[in-house]
C-alpha cells in the first residue's frame, strides 16, 4: 500500500480539526487531469467531489482545468460547492467567468481568499493536439475569454473587499517572479499560495544559510509559499501554515510540510467512496473501450496473426524461467494496483498486466485472471505464433532491450525514470532468466 490518497488526506483534516479547531483548506489549483479520455474526465470529477468531503474552502482556477472543457470545470465546482477562484477572468459578456474571491469565517476572523489566473503553466508545453492532449481542446475552452492584467485585478478586488475581511490570501497561478511583483504592488496581502517553484528565486532573494533549507519567500509582510506537489509529491504531502492575524501582517508564522504516509489510516467513508467510484469505473462499457496500449509501433504486437496465450502456456517449454518469474515483484504486479485501487486506471494497467488495450490481452481480473502481472509475453510479445514455430526467432522478442523496459519504467512509474536510468543493470539483474 503506497502513501497519499483522499481517504488518508482526510484522516490528517480530522485531526487537525480536532487539535487545532478551525482549519482553512485551501488549493492553489490544478485539479483536474488533463488526459482526454472518458476515464479522466469522470475522475476529474469525482476528484472534486472527494474534496468536497474532506472540506475544502476554496480553489484557484488553473490552465490545466481546463482540459475536458471551460463548462465542465466551472459546473463541476459548482455542483460540488467549492468556490472556484480567479479575479481577472472574464467570459464574452465581460462577466467573471468564475468567482474573483470568497470570504470565509475562520476561527472568528474573516478571511479573504483572491484567485488569480494565468495562460503560464511552467509545468508543460502545450501540445499542438492528440488522443491524449490538452491542444486543441484547450484552445476552444479558452476561447473568447479575456485575462486581465493580474496585477491591476487583484488590486480591485483588494478594494473590494475593504475592511470586511482581517487578513487577504491570494491563490495564485502566476510565473514565480510576477508572485513577487504582486507582494511588492500589494503589500496588504497576508499569503500567496504558488503553483510554481520558487527555488529559483528564493536562491537569488533570499538564500537560506548552510544547511537550511526553504520553501517559502517574504516580501515585506506578505509571505509567499511554492506548492507541495513538486516532482512526485502529488497528493502525497500537504502544507500545514500556522499563523495569528493581526491586521498588519501575519505573526508567528510557521509552515509545515507533512507526508500523507502510509501509517495514516484511511478513513472509512472516503474509502468506500473510492472504492465503489473504481468499481463504477470498471463496469462502464465506455470506459472499457478507451485502452492505453503498450508497444503500439512494436512486433510482434502489431501482427493481426499473433495473440496472448498467458504465462502458463510458455511455461510448457520454459519451466526454469517461469519458475525465477515468479519470485519476482513483476508477477505480483496487478495486486499492488488493485491494493492502491488504481485497478481501473488504464494508464497505470497497461503497465501492471499483460497486453492490456490489445484484442487478445488482459481486460479484467475477473475475465482474464490467465495475463493478470507483468508476464513473459509483456516483454517478449504475445506468443501464439511462436508456440507455433517455436525455432522462428522473428515471431518473438527474445532480445529485451531497455528501451523496452521504459515504456513502463518512465516518468511516472516507481522507480522513476531518474532512479531507473541509473540502476538499471540492478534493476535487471532482478528479473533475468
Amino acid at each position: 500500500m503506497r502513501e497519499g490518497g483522499v481517504a488518508r488526506r482526510a484522516t490528517m483534516l480530522k485531526e487537525l480539526r480536532q487539535d487545532q479547531g478551525a482549519v482553512l483548506v485551501l488549493d492553489a489549483g490544478r485539479v483536474f487531469n488533463v488526459m482526454q479520455s472518458l476515464n479522466y474526465r469522470e475522475r476529474s470529477a469525482a476528484n472534486v467531489g472527494f474534496m468536497k468531503a474532506i472540506g475544502y474552502d476554496a480553489v484557484g482556477l488553473n490552465v490545466r482545468d481546463f482540459a475536458h472543457g471551460r463548462d465542465f470545470v466551472r459546473d463541476t465546482f459548482a455542483d460540488a460547492g467549492i468556490p472556484l477562484l480567479a479575479c481577472n477572468l472574464l467570459d464574452e459578456q465581460g462577466d467573471p467567468f468564475v468567482e474573483p474571491y470568497v470570504i470565509k469565517e475562520f476561527d472568528g476572523t474573516r478571511v479573504a481568499i483572491i484567485g488569480v489566473f494565468s495562460k503560464h503553466d511552467a509545468r508543460i508545453r502545450l501540445p499542438a493536439g492528440g488522443a491524449f492532449s490538452m491542444g486543441k481542446n484547450y484552445d476552444r475552452a479558452l476561447e473568447g475569454l479575456q485575462v486581465l492584467d493580474p496585477i491591476e485585478s487583484v488590486k480591485k478586488a483588494v478594494e473590494q473587499i475593504g475592511e470586511e475581511a482581517a487578513a487577504i490570501i491570494v491563490l495564485s497561478q502566476l510565473p514565480a517572479d510576477q508572485n513577487v511583483e504582486l507582494a511588492e504592488a500589494i503589500p496588504s496581502i497576508d499569503l500567496i499560495l504558488t503553483d510554481v517553484s520558487l527555488k529559483e528565486l528564493i536562491r537569488k532573494l533570499q538564500p537560506p544559510d548552510p544547511g537550511e533549507t526553504r520553501d517559502y519567500l517574504v516580501i515585506g509582510t506578505t509571505y509567499i509559499l511554492e506548492p507541495v506537489e513538486v516532482k512526485d509529491m502529488r497528493g502525497k504531502a500537504v502544507a500545514i501554515v500556522e499563523a495569528a492575524v493581526t491586521g498588519s501582517g501575519l505573526t508567528d508564522f510557521s509552515l509545515e510540510r507533512k507526508r500523507v504516509a502510509q501509517t495514516i489510516a484511511e478513513d472509512p467513508d472516503l474509502k468506500k467512496r473510492v472504492a465503489d467510484f473504481v468499481k463504477g469505473l470498471n463496469k462502464n462499457p465506455l470506459i472499457q473501450r478507451e485502452r492505453w496500449r503498450k508497444f503500439v509501433n512494436h512486433s510482434p504486437e502489431k501482427d493481426p496473426d499473433s495473440a496472448y496465450l498467458g504465462a502458463a502456456a510458455c511455461a510448457k517449454c520454459h519451466q526454469p524461467q517461469f519458475a525465477q518469474w515468479q519470485t519476482t515483484k513483476h508477477a505480483k504486479a496487478l495486486q499492488t494496483l488493485v491494493d492502491d485501487e488504481k485497478d481501473a486506471v488504464d494508464r497505470c494497467v497497461a503497465c501492471h498486466a499483460t497486453g492490456f488495450g490489445w484484442r487478445t490481452g488482459f481486460d479484467s481480473a475477473e475475465k482474464t485472471p490467465g495475463l493478470a502481472g507483468i508476464q513473459c509475453e509483456t516483454c517478449h510479445g504475445p506468443g501464439k505464433l511462436h508456440a507455433a514455430s517455436p525455432k522462428d526467432a522473428l515471431l518473438i522478442r527474445s532480445n529485451v532491450q531497455k528501451h523496452h523496459c521504459t515504456q513502463c519504467h518512465n516518468r511516472g512509474a516507481v522507480p522513476p525514470i531518474a532512479d531507473f536510468n541509473e540502476t538499471y543493470e540492478e534493476y535487471r539483474a532482478k528479473i533475468v532468466h
